[in-house]
C-alpha cells in the first residue's frame, strides 16, 4: 500500500466478519503510522504513534491483522 500526500489513499475492500490483513512499508526516511478513523480495532492496531503503537521506521514495515465488525466505509490517515 502506498499513500502520498500527492494522491488519493487506495480503496481497501474487505468482508464483514473476516480478518483484514495489511503491510504497511514505510519508504520514506520519516517515521510513519497507519490510523483506521472510526474502526473499532484492538489499541495494538490503532496506528497512533507513541500511543497505540510504536511508529514505522523508514525502510521497515508494519502488519495489520484486524477483524472487520462493522460495515460501513471508514477513512485512514498516515501519521507522522
Amino acid at each position: 500500500m502506498s499513500l502520498s500526500p500527492d494522491a488519493l489513499p487506495p480503496v481497501l475492500l474487505g468482508t464483514q466478519g473476516k480478518p483484514m490483513h495489511l503491510r504497511a512499508e514505510n519508504g520514506t526516511e520519516d517515521y510513519t503510522a497507519m490510523h483506521w478513523h472510526g474502526l473499532r480495532i484492538a489499541n495494538a492496531m490503532d496506528g497512533v504513534p507513541y500511543l497505540t503503537q510504536m511508529p514505522i521506521a523508514g525502510g521497515e514495515s508494519f502488519d495489520y491483522t484486524f477483524p472487520l465488525r462493522m460495515p460501513a466505509p471508514f477513512g485512514i490517515t498516515r501519521t507522522a
